[in-house]
Formats: C-alpha cells, structure tokens, sequence
C-alpha cells in the first residue's frame, strides 16, 4: 500500500544524503581556511578575508546565468538530450564568465601594490571559467540523479585540492593559497564530471536540437542573483557600521550557519528533478510531495541547528579559539535563519518546477530590500546582535511571502500543518536556548530537546499516519540492506 510513495521518498532521502555530502566539501576549503586565518592572525585578518570570499562565491555562483537551475529541470525530463544540453550550455557558462574574469584582472591592476591581494584576483580570474564549467557539469549529473559519482569525485577532487592547500600553506603562501586551491579543485571536477555525461555516449539519433536559450535563464539567473546577494549581503553591509574586527567576530558565526545552509541549498536541489517529473505530467501525487518535502526539510534542518546551538560556545571555541568567544551568541542566532531558508528553497522549487520564475524573483527583492534595510537600522541601534536578528526577520518575511503565494497560485498547501507547526516548534526550542546563553552545557542540551519534544507532541507535528509512513520507509530502507530478514513472513 505505502510501496510506492515510501520508494519515492527513500529516492530522494538518498540523493539529498549524498548531495549533501558535497555540500560539506564544498564548504569544507574556506572553513578550514578560515580557521587558520582566525587561529594564526585573529579576528581583524579573518574580516578581510571574509569580504574578499564573499565577493569570489557571489560571482562565481551567478556567472553561470542561472543555467544550473534549468539544466537540472530539462536533464531530469529529457536524459536522452543529456550531451546536447551540456555542449549548449558549456559554450554559454564559458562566454558568461568571461565578463567577471575581466573584472577581476581590472581589479588585479588597481591593487598591483598589494601582492596579495593582486595574486588573488589573479588567480580567480584564471578561476572562473573553470567554476562556470563545473557548475554545469554538476547540474547535469544531479539532473541524470547520478549522486553517488558526484559525490564520490568531488571527495577525491576535494582532498587533493585541500592536501594542495596545506603544502602551500606550510611553503609560506599568504591567502592567495586558498584560491589557488579552489581553481585546482574547480578544474578537476570539470573534467570528471565530463567523464560522467560523455561516458556511454547515446546513438546518432541523439536529441541534438535541445538547446537553452538566455531567454529562459534569465529568471533563472536572476533569482541566483538574489539569493546570492541575500546570501552574502549581511556581510557585505557590516563595513558601514562596523570595523573589520567586528566583521571577523559576525563572519566567524555567519561562516558555520553558512556551512549548514551550503547543505540545505544542495540537499533540496535534490528534490528538484521528482518536482519537475510531477509537475510536468500533472500527476496527482504533487501536493503530498511538496507539503511532506517541505516538512520534513524543516524538521530535518531544525533538529541539526538545535545540536549547533547548543554547542555553540563549544564549537567557536574549538574552532577560532578564545579571541572569537563573542561569535557564539551570534551563532544561536544566526542557525536559525537556516530552518526558514531551508524551508523557503523547497517552496521556491516548488514555484520552478511550476514555471513561476519571475514570481521566485518578485519576492525575493523584496527579502533583499528588507534585508538591507534591516541590517543596517538593527545593527546601528544593537550591533552585531541586531545584525544577526536582522537576518533572522528578513528570512523569515521571504518565508511568509513565497508561502502565501504557493498556496494560492501554485498548490493548496496546508500551511499550518506543513510550515508554520514545524518552523514554530524549531524556533520556540532556539529562543529557550537563546535565553539559556552561558548555562550549563547539560541544562542546554536537556532545555533544548525537551522543549522542541514538548512543542511536537502539543502541536501534533507527527500524527499518527506520518508515524506510520515514516515506519514503513524506514522498515524498507533497512530491508534493502537486510534482505534475508525482510524475507521471512510478516
């Protein structure tokens, strides 16, 4: 009875499992990164750091001019057009990039005195196409689902980029080592990659005229754009209030609920090829798919930001050290922008697979505006901690926006039971910890679990069919790995 939606959901457990295995890697290099920064030169060298990476992951996220998303979206309806649909948009990443890698050789020129800093502008403008190519190269193996070998090469690609890392490091190179590092990790994984899509080429008969036009990008882009932008903004701001040793103490925070939020952004992606399947045929099973995707992002996100709250001093501590201890108040605050994110990226595929670009677009400029405005009046009147909350508030309007219109252009979504039981319980359990700042590890971590428990069994967050079904897929998914015992009678 439950076979088939309990396979489809076991389908995308695996795939945002091994997505978001990549996600870690992918954030792995600048956090460890910046850790030697903040260890070796302290909190005012980690804030010029931060600005400049900031500025290289923003680029390099939107030179690709949204093809990503679309590529995703077409591979997963048309595999059989799967080299045809990467030479198309390879030739139109390369040329994108092109733009940005002038910018950063103007750049390069201007602060030639600078050796540092020139060597690293250098180097990303070297860099970018290579990025532009590896985003697409990526985006067409998530759509074909081949998870495993996209995560088994960007580990390998990642440890060798890293080990490359260290020698530099230990050879006395300054932070232009960490953008060597990344061209030579962007570079390899192009070429595997490649490998994956040329590999078992399709007969003569191949869709050849599948094409992607700027056209149909644009949206596409610029909502990357957007979400870049609200991404990074937050820092991007703090120079107008605050100085670079302020902005290391924010970035020191920012930095770890950004390595949760690299998860979330590829974990989800994950469930965009069955939205887009769904949605194109019409099927029937679209609602339960969105409402429970939803859901149990939510809850799957919230439990991992409750264990990072708690252990937040801990965390920053081992991680920068002393010097950065103010960071862990941030960090409670700030790892829970990542449920409301988390939560809104589902909705947002939700509206792609459903062909609302521009209306993924319209709201998320008025998150930005807001954001902005936020940041700079919260932080001007309480510092860093209403910068932090600033993130919080904006996030959680972007939220309440793009809900509001799924329900009523998109699918009739529940929204109390799917969104607003699971966001509640999630905050309600960060605001004890919040109030719980400088207790007792043992209080924290029993205040924390007991009040997200408590708020669950109130709310009835899982009723009795959801127990059910998440009992079945579990029973299934160890089947899999047990089949003499899934064997025997029932």
């Amino acid at each position: 009875m439950h076979r088939e939606p309990v396979a489809q959901a076991l389908s995308i457990v695996r795939n945002s499992a091994a997505l978001m295995a990549v996600g870690v890697l992918a954030k792995g290099m600048g956090l460890v990164l910046a850790v030697l920064i903040a260890r070796f030169l302290g909190p005012e060298a980690m804030g010029l750091f931060a600005l400049l990476f900031s500025i290289a992951l923003l680029v390099e996220y939107i030179a690709p001019l949204g093809l990503q998303d679309v590529l995703i979206r077409d591979v997963a309806a048309h595999p059989d057009a799967r080299i045809a649909l990467w030479k198309h948009s390879a030739k139109l990443a390369a040329a994108a990039s092109l733009v940005p890698s002038a910018a950063f050789l103007i750049a390069a020129y201007y602060y030639r005195d600078q050796e540092a800093v020139r060597n690293s502008l250098l180097t990303l403008a070297i860099g970018m196409p290579f990025s532009a190519m590896a985003l697409v190269g990526q985006s067409v193996l998530q759509g074909l689902e081949k998870v495993l070998y996209l995560t088994w090469t960007t580990f390998l690609t990642r440890v060798v980029s890293l080990v490359a890392l260290v020698l530099m490091l230990y050879e006395g190179a300054g932070v232009e080592a960490a953008f060597i590092s990344r061209v030579l990790f962007q570079a390899s994984s192009a070429a595997l990659f490649v490998y994956a899509i040329f590999r078992g080429r399709l007969p003569e008969n191949e869709r050849g005229h599948a094409r992607i036009g700027l056209a149909r990008t644009l949206p596409f882009a610029v909502n990357r754009a957007l979400m870049e932008l609200t991404t990074r903004a937050p820092l991007l701001l703090l120079p107008i209030l605050f100085s670079l040793k302020q902005i290391g103490l924010f970035d020191a925070a920012d930095r770890i609920r950004l390595t949760l939020g690299i998860m979330v952004a590829v974990a989800t992606t994950a469930i965009m090829p069955a939205f887009s399947r769904s949605f194109a045929a019409a099927a029937n099973d679209r609602l339960p798919l969105v409402s429970f995707s939803v859901k149990y992002v939510c809850i799957a996100i919230s439990l991992a930001a409750i264990v990072i709250s708690i252990f937040a001093e801990l965390i920053v501590a081992i991680l920068y050290g002393k010097a950065f201890s103010e960071s862990a108040l941030l960090l409670q605050v700030l790892v829970w922008t990542q449920v409301l994110v988390a939560t809104d990226t589902v909705l947002k595929q939700a509206m792609i697979a459903n062909r609302k670009e521009y209306a993924v677009v319209a709201r998320a400029l008025i998150g930005l505006s807001c954001l902005a405005a936020l940041v700079i009046g919260l932080g001007h009147f309480y510092g860093l901690i209403g910068a932090a909350a600033a993130v919080l508030t904006a996030s959680a309007v972007t939220l309440a926006l793009d809900l509001r219109f799924v329900a009523r252009e998109v699918l009739p979504i529940e929204a109390m039971r799917f969104v607003v039981k699971p966001v509640a319980c999630a905050l309600l359990a960060g605001g004890v910890l919040l109030l719980l700042n400088g207790a007792p590890l043992y209080l924290r971590l029993g205040a924390g679990v007991l009040t997200f428990t408590i708020a669950a069994i109130i709310s009835r967050l899982l009723p009795k069919t959801e127990r059910i079904f998440l009992r079945d897929a579990l029973r299934q998914g160890f089947g899999k790995r047990l089949p003499v015992e899934s064997s025997g009678p029932s």
